[in-house]
């Protein structure tokens, strides 16, 4: 598969989120990119493009981060030069002249012709000579409060460039009128008002001499046994009847949901396998102790200062924050196990260090799981910068982004460049001594349980030094403790700022000592600047002195 490419952040506050069966359109994204890539030959896969999405109650739940594996500049194409634009067009006519048939699916038919609705026509975007649609399933208020007010607005964006049928409602008139009928029992069988019961067929009967006695003997025994066979099948008839009704309809939509799903789950348990067999040779595919280690930590997110209004929920503690923001990664590598920290920057999007990714094994997934994801899930690689050797760590960028590719998850961490010699700051991460005696990391990876999360590890110190000089990155020396399986993790002011990442440690046999390195919080800046990932920035001190 080729790798996302981000396109752009939307903020969705003037604008509805389109439903489907008590739940966001835009929920279903891999149902649909699996149901449009099989019927398009593949030519559609890429159509829609995949949405980042934060859960609902989240405070960034009003903005979607989009992302595609197309190539090319990206337009929208009400902006496009007319000839790129008709070629373009055509294509996609091409590809959807089937779709008048997907769309009188009674299943998938309405869940589709939802997702074709995008919220504006700068939506429709060209990206090298393919057409995406980016802020799909939304629209405006007014036209999300009726059937008609959604047609309208589809005619008025995409439909100005394909020609669709407009599927209608399933409307079930029983479902109100018969109260045997639950609100999840199908709907009782009908017919139609436009075919006539057929007549009532009569024939004459020529009369029957009556039976000898004998025979009326037998034939009451054969009636018995005649009787009592259709009543057990009678019976059993009737327990099949409450078994359908009480059974819910088949949809193709939740069985391709319930298909993805159990592929997923199947995919995870192999891979927590390998993981299993990974750890048992080598714990960390990072070089063993040198000079210069590899190491990260982890980093919280701004706390509110000041008292909460009243009746107000009570702001998180830096540790919460914490908990919420910081991930295990772990990359399986041909060599071993490549474990490390990671940090939500974005919703769904984490910052990690590249030599924590490395270079990932062939048929192999990346893994991340904290307590903000709720147990183990897969994670995309979205770019890593060139990996170099452990002394030039320090000076040269070494990140990496990784997305969420299932569930989502909300909270991130706002970054500053502001930082200061004995600023007190905090670490946090998952340090592969602490793994090593942790109960749930050993359930994990011994026993498959894909929901234990290892415990997050913090420590505090200050800041020793600062240095920056020339292109080099901001490098920052601190007294926190941290040591393998840190890096990747964010240090963070006790206002829950990032203000680097940590990267190396430095380990004197002469002295005794040992040197915490991060890259700071500048050079952080500027690469998810130049990734096009939004982010928040902190300009202001920070004030607190303890820990909120």
């Amino acid at each position: 598969m080729s790798p996302l490419r981000f396109i752009r952040t939307s903020e969705i506050h003037a604008f509805t989120p389109i439903q489907w069966r008590g739940r966001r359109v835009l929920e279903a994204f891999e149902s649909l990119r699996a149901f449009l890539d099989a019927k398009s030959n593949g030519r559609l896969g890429g159509l829609l493009a995949e949405p980042a999405l934060a859960s609902e109650s989240s405070a960034a739940a009003r903005s979607i981060a989009w992302y595609t594996t197309v190539e090319g500049e990206i337009v929208p194409l009400v902006q496009a030069h007319p000839d790129h634009q008709q070629e373009a067009l055509r294509g996609l006519r091409e590809a959807l002249h089937p779709a008048a048939k997907w769309l009188t699916d009674p299943h998938i038919g309405l869940l589709l012709q939802r997702a074709l609705i995008v919220a504006t026509v700068e939506d429709i975007l060209l990206v090298g000579d393919q057409v995406i649609l980016i802020n799909w399933g939304l629209a405006p208020p007014s036209a999300a409060d009726s059937e008609v007010g959604l047609r309208q607005h589809f005619e008025a964006t995409l439909g100005r460039y394909v020609t669709l049928p407009w599927p209608s409602a399933p409307v079930h008139p029983l479902s109100q009128a018969s109260p045997r009928n639950g609100p999840f029992s199908p709907p009782l069988p009908e017919r139609s008002g436009q075919e006539p019961a057929p007549p009532a067929v009569t024939a004459e009967v020529a009369p029957v001499a009556p039976a000898p006695a004998a025979s009326r003997r037998e034939n009451a025994w054969a009636y018995t046994v005649t009787g009592g066979a259709l009543l057990l099948c009678g019976l059993l008839l009737g327990l099949l009847i409450r078994f359908m009704e009480a059974r819910p309809p088949d949809s193709p939509v939740a069985n391709d949901l319930l298909h993805l799903q159990n592929e997923v789950n199947r995919s995870l348990e192999e891979q927590v396998d390998r993981l299993r067999k990974a750890l048992a040779g080598d714990v960390c595919a990072v070089e063993a102790p040198r000079p210069l280690l590899p190491f990260p930590a982890q980093s919280p997110v701004q706390p509110a200062q000041g008292d909460p209004a009243p009746g107000a929920a009570p702001a998180p503690t830096l540790a919460q924050r914490l908990e919420e923001t910081t991930v295990l990664v772990l990359s399986p590598q041909v060599d071993g196990l490549s474990m490390g920290t990671g940090f939500l920057v974005a919703p769904g999007v984490i910052l990690s260090n590249s030599h924590v990714v490395g270079t990932p094994a062939p048929n192999s997934s990346i893994f991340v799981t904290g307590k903000a994801l709720g147990g183990l899930q897969k994670a995309q690689l979205l770019n890593a910068t060139p990996l170099s050797e452990t002394r030039e760590r320090l000076n040269t960028p070494d990140f990496a982004l990784l997305k969420i590719t299932t569930g989502a998850a909300g909270s991130a961490l706002p970054l500053t460049a502001l930082v200061e010699k004995l600023e007190p700051v905090v670490a946090a991460g998952f340090p592969g001594f602490e793994l090593q005696v942790d109960p749930q990391f050993a359930a994990l990876l011994d026993k498959n349980e894909m929901s234990a999360i290892p415990e997050l590890v913090m420590s505090s110190g200050e800041i020793s030094v600062v240095r920056g000089e020339g292109a080099a990155p901001t490098i920052i020396a601190h007294t926190a403790i941290v040591s393998q399986g840190n890096s990747g993790g964010p240090l963070v002011d006790r206002c829950g700022r990032v203000v680097g990442i940590n990267t190396l440690i430095r380990l004197d046999d002469e002295s005794r000592r040992q040197g915490n390195y991060a890259l700071g919080g500048d050079a952080l800046l500027a690469y998810l600047r130049q990734q096009q990932i939004p982010v928040t920035v902190a300009d202001n001190p920070c004030t607190a002195k303890t820990t909120p």
